[in-house]
């Protein structure tokens, strides 16, 4: 996907970044997912609890993704279509 250039070229680097995080907390989830049900579906202790322990990294992401997303809406002030990156990264489902 090829990501559109913004007139601010610092914009665009703090919303790399931001997405950058983004897409190491999902990477993050589905290995800590992969291991909890293999884990599970093994009756393997410590694949349950290497889970467990991503959960504190994921969880630091995910807060670092929230204050990324605050900080770009207050340094920038993005309106229409550079709003959505910040306002989506912070946003997902938990």
């Amino acid at each position: 996907m090829v990501i559109p250039k913004h007139i601010l070229g610092t914009f665009d680097e703090v919303l790399a970044s931001l997405r950058n995080n983004v897409l190491m907390m999902s990477s993050l989830t589905e290995r800590s997912l992969e291991r909890a049900i293999k884990g599970l579906f093994d009756r393997d202790d410590d694949l349950c609890a290497n889970a467990i322990a991503d959960d504190e990294e994921i969880d630091q992401l995910e807060i670092q993704i929230d204050k990324d997303g605050v900080a770009i809406l207050l340094r920038f002030q993005p309106v229409a279509s550079d709003l959505r990156p910040p306002i989506c990264g912070g946003s997902l489902p938990q």
